[in-house]
């Protein structure tokens, strides 16, 4: 019952929509889908409508709302031939799929998030903490075995269903921090996220050995991250992202469509700085990643 009564409410949003964009993704996606497009008669917005309204109800639940546009955005400008599935596949990433059984990774065991983390596209969420940002390189202990997630975000978008081993990792917070000080408070503290298993790899004792020489006290402290700026969240700032939160579900998807569209020619750069200009300058607050 509660499930259809979302799946109707659903339907309602999208016959009705009226989503205020926060963020400047949101608002290129806006911009976008019932804007810039629909004036080059690529469409009207009765077929935007109808395209969200096919996005699976299990993509809707799980998708926030600008990227549910976006996933319906996505399955209109693919049925119109203006980008092929594969090519919206490539930006979802690949369709990796883990059945369920056995759990690769044991409690206690200790694992890294792989490096690629930052630069990979990929269908499944990246392990992420409001406190550091992207985890891409972080050494944690498993501390137990969640289930199989499923990814229902991508499946809005137009990938395969599939389903991967979820983890809660425990990283120590010390590993974090730069000043002796901040290191003895912390220790002993850990901070538990939820990760997939794609993104993570058992960590190798003899490399680790090996890049152990020479001690951390006789390398830069400016190699250690320090607490809220790890080095993938500063790779993000520099790119012109804003990571204040975690990102909202499906974002990193509806970035990838908007830079799809972006290279196609369908829609240009300085059309989407305009519309985000005239947009924040409408309501009069800072534009924000």
């Amino acid at each position: 019952m509660i499930r259809r009564m979302k799946d109707e409410a659903a339907a309602v949003a999208s016959s009705q929509w009226n989503e205020h964009a926060q963020h400047k993704w949101e608002r290129e996606v806006q911009a976008i889908a019932f804007d810039l497009l629909p004036k080059r008669d690529a469409y009207d917005r009765a077929e935007l409508l109808a395209a969200m309204d096919s996005v699976p109800a299990e993509s809707k639940r799980a998708l926030s709302a600008f990227a549910w546009c976006a996933a319906g955005l996505a399955r209109l400008v693919r049925s119109k031939g203006l980008v092929t599935a594969e090519e919206v596949l490539q930006r979802v990433g690949p369709g990796e799929h883990v059945p369920e059984g056995s759990p690769k990774f044991r409690p206690q065991q200790l694992v890294v998030v792989r490096g690629d983390g930052g630069t990979r596209p990929s269908q499944w969420r990246r392990p992420y903490h409001t406190m550091v940002g992207f985890l891409c390189g972080m050494e944690g202990r498993v501390v137990r075995f969640e289930g199989h997630a499923r990814n229902d975000e991508a499946v809005g978008f137009g990938a395969e269903g599939s389903s991967m081993p979820e983890y809660t990792i425990a990283f120590p917070l010390q590993d974090l921090l730069a000043t002796p000080e901040a290191v003895e408070a912390a220790k002993g503290i850990s901070l538990e996220v939820e990760v997939l298993e794609c993104w993570l790899e058992a960590v190798d004792m003899v490399d680790r050995i090996q890049k152990a020489w020479p001690p951390p006290s006789m390398t830069s402290k400016r190699r250690r991250p320090i607490l809220g700026c790890g080095s993938s969240h500063q790779v993000d700032h520099e790119r012109g992202v804003d990571y204040a939160g975690a990102p909202s579900p499906g974002e990193e998807m509806a970035r990838g469509l908007v830079a799809l569209l972006v290279e196609k020619g369908l829609v240009t750069r300085g059309e989407l700085a305009l519309r985000d200009f005239l947009a924040c300058s409408a309501t009069k607050k800072p534009r924000t990643g």
